[in-house]
C-alpha cells in the first residue's frame, strides 16, 4: 500500500500516490483497496491504480470519510452520499471491479 496523511491526501486525495515518500508494496487481492488508521493515516492499495478513475476517487473519498466516522456505520454512508451523490452506484460497481485488476497483482 502507498501511505499518505490527511494533509498529503489533499481535498479529495488526488495526490495520494507516493505523496508521503514511504515505500509502497504490492498487495494481494484479499487486502482492502484502502484503509484509514486510528492515527488518521490513509493507505491505498496499488490495485486502485487499475480501477476506473471514478471508482478510484470513490475509494479515496471513502477513506477520507473515515477521518470523520471510523466505522462502517450508517453515518459514514450518509457522509459519502453527501460528498458523492452517486455513492450507492459507485459502491456497487466497485464490488464488481475486481475483474479490471491484472491477475499478476493478485
Amino acid at each position: 500500500m502507498v501511505h499518505a496523511t490527511q494533509e498529503q491526501a489533499g481535498a479529495r486525495g488526488r495526490t495520494v500516490e507516493g505523496a508521503s515518500g514511504r515505500k509502497g508494496r504490492r498487495s494481494s487481492a484479499e487486502e482492502p483497496l484502502g484503509s484509514c488508521s486510528a492515527n488518521s493515516n490513509i493507505s491505498m492499495n496499488l490495485r486502485t491504480a487499475f480501477l476506473a478513475k471514478e471508482l478510484g476517487l470513490f475509494v479515496i473519498d471513502h477513506e477520507l470519510a473515515h477521518l470523520t466516522h471510523h466505522t462502517h456505520s450508517a453515518d459514514i454512508y450518509r457522509l459519502l452520499e453527501e460528498r458523492q451523490p452517486e455513492a450507492k452506484r459507485l459502491n456497487s460497481e466497485l464490488k464488481r471491479a475486481g475483474a479490471t485488476v491484472p491477475s499478476w497483482l493478485s
